[in-house]
């Protein structure tokens, strides 16, 4: 099966338990705006179902002018019946546009919002996923989901339903004034009816699953523009412009034949409704023609007649492009409720958070172990295997080892990042599986190797848009990283403006400033991970320098390739495939080594 097919069953089994029902909460907050917009949307209905019959009315009326003066040449003429009808026509008229111009601002700013609110409500989501979703998940499928899964949806459902539901409205409507006026006549005219519905039955499935394929190929689009704008620079720097483009060109031509079949679709289904429309009008003419001779019905009525007809030729075909068109927004809607769906934890075991064993809003004493940890990022392909350790509280511990060996994850798992599936991390003695995360990671300051500066200030950047700071606190915080003195000789110091991920900081800049907006909120617990390997050498000097006061009082784990970060920690654990190779001192480790020996 292929990933397209995996994923048609999987949206298939979120519409078994009832998309229309999980509707109703998204709906339920416009429940006011939407009973305004139907109850004009019924008036104007019932002005639309009494158009034909006004013109009949008017039109019979003339007829009878025109009769009395073919009888009687030198009578006057009586125009007042047909004026009246005239003119209850013009405000009937002019009472249904009115209520349709109200009723189409307010559907329309009703599914703008809506689409604003998905969107909202996808974000959090978001930011509440776990990370093994994301190891999963192509970034920019992500994407997909969150900016153009709601443009699908939004308007369809607001917009869309409505017309809908008018569409339906007048449909039936029509029916019954038909009916009501003569039921022969009415039969007759809609002898097309089955033949448009069984057409349009039997089309609904093709256009759902070309919907969803459109709705993929716009995910795969993604992926390969979020690649080739995120890797520009390698693609570039490796001569791999013609190959990612052709990449590029490749999901650009599938996403362009998805739509392309979309559109074929239409262009084929279009005519064969208008086909049996002409065919029920074609009966209708010759059977009420017949009947106005025989003087049955009036020319007025088989005029209003051929107006019915029309008007349940094009609410019908409105209706089955609307229910096309909303194909569009299910499949959107399946893919968002597929993602809204995904747990919070990898997890399945998590329940409520504990208590953290420090006071509420408290400061941990910085102690933490790992107790034969195993952890794997796909099924038992583990990563450590069976790892423990103890760093107490002070304590500076480093972390070497080869390449894939497992450090960094260590500090993922240290930061509630990631779960272990056996085995436990304690801080302060407390399993932190148990605790909430956001709790976890007010004690756990991380300074990553890829380091991420937001667009904004410098002193934004260090204090995290957090109030309680002060520029004195930014400042010593700065000057403990070793950051002040090039920020100070930065245009604006601390109110220098930072562009999108810094890209006027040097490498070694931006690892500083992440320096000090990790000991500007005082951590009991420092995870560092290769925080110097993006530095010349004169920088790793004065982080060096910075290393014992930056990690003064709190709990650390350094992991470094270069033996000079880790010449000043207290420990050094080694780590191997996975599992703890060897525990010693950085001076030990270099005697038995000796200098510039650099195999773990």
């Amino acid at each position: 099966m292929s990933q397209y097919d995996a994923e048609l069953a999987e949206t298939a089994s979120l519409r078994n338990i009832g998309i229309v029902r999980r509707l109703g909460p998204i709906l339920r907050k416009y429940r006011g705006t939407l009973g305004l917009v139907i109850a004009l949307l019924v008036l104007t209905v019932a002005v639309d179902v009494a158009h034909p019959w006004l013109i009949g009315k008017a039109v019979d009326a003339g007829l009878k002018v025109a009769d009395r003066f073919s009888a009687a040449p030198e009578a006057p003429r009586d125009f007042r019946d047909l004026v009246l009808w005239v003119w209850i026509y013009a405000i009937a008229a002019l009472v249904a546009v009115v209520c349709s111009l109200f009723a189409n601002y307010l559907a329309l700013g009703t599914g703008q919002r809506l689409m604003a609110d998905l969107r909202r409500v996808l974000y959090e989501r978001f930011q509440k996923l776990p990370l093994g979703f994301f190891d999963r998940m192509p970034a920019g499928k992500t994407l997909a989901r969150m900016i153009n899964d709601p443009d699908h949806i939004g308007e369809p459902l607001a917009n869309g339903l409505i017309l809908l539901f008018g569409r339906a409205l007048l449909f039936v409507s029509t029916l019954v004034a038909m009916l009501a006026l003569n039921w022969r006549l009415a039969l007759v005219g809609m002898a097309f009816f089955p033949v448009t519905a069984a057409v349009g039955l039997v089309c609904r499935p093709y256009f759902l699953k070309a919907y969803r394929r459109c709705r993929e190929m716009v995910s795969q689009l993604n992926v390969r523009m979020e690649e080739q704008i995120s890797g520009h620079n390698t693609l570039v720097l490796l001569g791999q412009e013609k190959r990612s483009a052709a990449e590029l060109d490749g999901a650009n031509d599938q996403h362009r034949a998805a739509w392309v079949r979309v559109m074929a679709m239409h262009i084929f289904f279009t005519p064969l409704l208008h086909l049996t429309f002409g065919v029920g009008m074609a009966l209708l003419l010759w059977y009420g023609s017949k009947m106005v001779l025989a003087e049955t019905i009036t020319p007025g009525l088989l005029l209003a007649f051929g107006i019915y007809i029309q008007n349940l030729g094009w609410p019908l075909m409105e209706m089955v492009e609307q229910i096309q068109s909303l194909q569009s927004a299910v499949a959107a809607l399946e893919r968002v409720f597929k993602f809204l769906d995904q747990p919070e934890t990898d997890d399945p075991a998590s329940g409520a958070h504990l208590a953290p064993p420090w006071a509420a809003g408290g400061r941990s004493r910085g102690e933490i172990e790992f107790r034969d940890v195993w952890f794997a990022y796909r099924e038992e392909q583990w990563v450590l295997k069976g790892l423990s350790f103890k760093v107490r509280p002070g304590e500076r511990v480093a972390v070497a080892g080869p390449t894939g060996a497992g450090k960094t994850t260590v500090l993922s798992l240290a930061s509630a990042l990631y779960r272990p599936q056996r085995g436990r991390i304690l801080l302060d003695g407390a399993d932190i599986a148990g605790l909430d995360p956001r709790e976890v990671r007010r004690q756990v300051a991380v300074v990553i190797q890829d380091v991420f500066l937001f667009a904004g200030t410098v002193e934004q950047n260090i204090r995290l848009w957090e109030p309680g700071f002060d520029r004195a606190q930014v400042e010593e915080a700065a000057r403990r990283a070793c950051a002040h003195q090039f920020i100070a000789g930065l245009p604006g110091g601390y109110d220098h403006r930072l562009g999108e991920r810094a890209q006027t900081l040097s490498a070694g800049q931006r690892q500083l400033v992440s320096f000090a907006r990790a000991l500007c909120f005082d951590p009991p617990v420092l995870l560092l991970d290769e925080a110097t390997s993006s530095v010349d050498a004169w920088t790793e000097d004065l982080i060096r320098r910075g290393l014992k006061n930056i990690t003064a009082g709190r709990a650390s784990i350094i992991v470094a390739h270069r033996f000079s970060t880790l010449a000043d920690a207290d420990r050094l654990l080694v780590i191997r495939d996975g599992r703890l190779a060897e525990e010693t001192t950085p001076a030990e480790f270099l005697r038995a080594r000796g200098p510039g020996a650099g195999a773990y």
